[in-house]
Formats: C-alpha cells, sequence, structure tokens
C-alpha cells in the first residue's frame, strides 16, 4: 500500500475548488480539441521523472475536472496510473475509467487533498494496451449530489507520449 500511496502523492498537479465545478454537470465533458497527452517531467538531481498526461479543465473558470497520467516510477519500472479529480466529489463510490466500448474498470479514489481527490494503482498491461490502441478514454464519477460526471479524454497521442517515457 505505501507503494500505491506514492504513485499518486509524487504526482504534482496544481487544482483547488473544484467541487462546484464538477456538481454542476451530470453530463459528459470532453477535452477540447487537439490530442492533450504531453509530457511533464522533474528532475530531482539525479534522474528525470516523467509521465504522460492529460488533462480536461472547465472552459469557462480553467479550473481542473479531471487528470490523467501513466508514469514509471524509477523503483518499480511497473507503470503506475494515478487520476486527480475535484473535491465534492463521492469518495465512498469507485470512479470508472473505459477505453472505447470496452468494460469499464473501477478504482477507489484513495485520498483528497487540497488540490483535489487522486487514485493511484498500478497499470496493468491490459490498461496499457488499450489506451495505446483506442481512440477515447470515459473517466466517470459521482459528485455529492450522486449525479454522474463522465470526462472523455482523447487518446490520439498516448502511444507517443507513452513511449517517450519508457
Amino acid at each position: 500500500m505505501a507503494r500505491s500511496a506514492s504513485l499518486f502523492f509524487s504526482l504534482t498537479i496544481a487544482a483547488t475548488g473544484l467541487g462546484d465545478a464538477a456538481a454542476q454537470s451530470s453530463t459528459s465533458l470532453a477535452s477540447d480539441g487537439g490530442s492533450g497527452w504531453r509530457i511533464e517531467c522533474a528532475n530531482d538531481g539525479k534522474a528525470l521523472d516523467c509521465r504522460a498526461i492529460n488533462r480536461v479543465n472547465q472552459r469557462d473558470t480553467h479550473e481542473l475536472i479531471a487528470a490523467v497520467a501513466i508514469r514509471i516510477p524509477p523503483d518499480t519500472k511497473k507503470p503506475a496510473l494515478i487520476v486527480q479529480l475535484p473535491l465534492g466529489i463521492q469518495v465512498t463510490d469507485k470512479i470508472t475509467l473505459r477505453v472505447d466500448d470496452g468494460q469499464p474498470d473501477g478504482y477507489p479514489i484513495h485520498t483528497c487533498t487540497q488540490t483535489g481527490c487522486l487514485v493511484g494503482t498500478p497499470a496493468s498491461d491490459a490498461l496499457i494496451a488499450a489506451l495505446r490502441g483506442g481512440r477515447e478514454l470515459k473517466v466517470a464519477f459521482q459528485s455529492l449530489a450522486k449525479q454522474t460526471i463522465t470526462v472523455t479524454m482523447p487518446l490520439a497521442g498516448f502511444a507517443l507520449a507513452y513511449d517517450k517515457i519508457k
């Protein structure tokens, strides 16, 4: 469990006050055009720690609605999935990830901090293969009002970004 905790605590994504943005809609939200996938790296003076990341922000306020990242921690060398969601969501319900029309996978929310609620888990080979070959990723979670919020992210550009972090 400590290894899993380190997966998402090392992800540095800044976002605050996202509960209102998430609670406003029960419809699908989509990222604005383009692939959205990019590489972000941190340097501790010894090695680069890079991740492939995609973020969806609310159009008017630019507040983060969801961020999905895949990183390969230097200690395990195995891909890890990190999802950041807004505050003000149901933390007792699992979030779901679905690639295209595939079967949704559920993941528990591990913790919430002032930057949002975080999910961190090892990324299976099957998940990486689905992300590499898929068209879109749907991240679904529940608002406090029990409304399902679905965020859609295109997967174009994921395979290239993932190859660069390996």
